[in-house]
C-alpha cells in the first residue's frame, strides 16, 4: 500500500489514514459484519449522512473537506458496487427490470480478485500497442504509391513486426498476462462458490475492463459535481444541509425508465 500511495500521492500513508475495512463505507453487503440498521444499503446511507453532518459542522476547512470526501467516496462506490448500472443497461434496451438495488458481499476471495484485476490492469498499461503505428505505416505507403509511383504494400512482415506480441519489450508483459488471466478466472470462480449471495467480484464495475465501467464512472462524476456545488452552498449558509442529504437519497435509488441518468449516459 505504501508503494501505491507514493505513486499516487507522492508520499506514504499511515495506518490511521488507511483505516480498516468497513462494508458501509463502500456500499458492500456486510455478510458477517454487524449492521447498524437491518438493511445493508441503509447502513451506508447512515454513514454518508453522518459524514455530511460532520463536514457541514466543520465548515470549509481541511477537516470539513475530509469528511465530505469520506461521504463522496461511498456515493461514488454506489454506482460501481451495486447493480444500478446493470438495471440501466436493461432500461436502455427497452426492457423492464423488476430487480431491486443490491450490493455484493466482499469476502476474502474477492480481495484476491480485486488485487489481481489491479495487477493485470498495470500489466496492460505497460504494453505498447502498435495498431496506430500500423495505420500510420499504411497511410505513408499509400502516399508514396500515389505521389511517387512506388508500389509499396503492407506485407505480412509489417504485421508481424508491429504486432505487440512480437515486440521484444512486450514479450515479458504478455507472458505475465498468459499466467495471470487464468488465475483471475479461478479466483472469480472461488469467490462465487464461497457464498450463495451475489459477490463483489460478480457485480462491481471498478475495473476499466468491466462492461459498465464507463457508465458507472460518468454517473459518479455527475453526482459528485452536484453534491460539491451544494456542499459549497451549505458551507456558505446559503443551502440547508437536509436538501443535500435528500439529493443523495434521490440519486442513489433504483433507476426508472425516464430517470435523470439518461441525460448523463446518452
Amino acid at each position: 500500500m505504501e508503494k501505491l500511495a507514493e505513486k499516487e500521492f507522492g508520499r506514504s500513508i499511515s495506518k490511521d489514514e488507511l483505516g480498516i475495512y468497513e462494508p458501509r463505507e463502500h456500499f458492500d453487503n456486510p455478510n458477517r459484519y454487524k449492521l447498524v440498521s437491518k438493511k445493508p444499503l441503509e447502513d451506508s446511507f447512515i454513514y454518508i449522512e453522518s459524514q455530511l453532518f460532520k463536514a457541514a459542522s466543520s465548515g470549509n476547512t481541511s477537516v470539513g473537506r475530509m469528511y465530505f470526501g469520506n461521504a463522496l467516496h461511498v456515493v461514488q462506490d454506489f454506482f460501481s458496487h451495486s447493480n444500478y448500472v446493470q438495471i440501466i443497461s436493461q432500461l436502455r434496451r427497452g426492457l423492464k427490470s423488476s430487480k431491486k438495488i443490491k450490493v455484493g458481499v466482499f469476502g476474502n476471495e474477492d480481495k484476491v480478485v480485486s488485487i489481481m484485476e489491479f495487477v493485470i490492469g498495470f500489466v496492460k498499461e505497460n504494453i505498447n500497442y502498435s495498431q496506430f503505428a500500423l495505420t500510420e505505416l499504411g497511410k505513408y505507403k499509400a502516399w508514396m504509391n500515389r505521389h511517387i509511383g512506388t508500389n509499396f504494400e503492407i506485407t505480412s512482415d509489417d504485421y508481424y513486426m508491429l504486432d505487440p506480441r512480437h515486440q521484444p519489450a512486450n514479450k515479458s508483459w504478455f507472458k505475465a498476462l498468459d499466467v495471470l488471466q487464468p488465475l483471475l478466472e479461478k479466483a472469480r470462480l472461488k469467490a462465487k462458490q464461497a457464498t450463495k449471495k451475489t459477490t463483489h467480484s460478480e457485480i462491481h464495475q471498478d475495473d476499466p475492463a468491466r462492461p459498465h465501467f464507463v457508465v458507472a464512472h460518468k454517473l459518479a462524476i455527475y453526482v459528485t459535481r452536484e453534491l460539491a456545488y451544494l456542499m459549497k452552498g451549505v458551507w456558505n449558509s446559503k443551502i440547508p444541509l437536509p436538501r443535500l442529504m435528500k439529493l443523495v437519497r434521490f440519486r442513489l435509488r433504483k433507476p426508472v425508465h425516464k430517470g435523470w441518468w439518461r441525460a448523463v449516459v446518452r
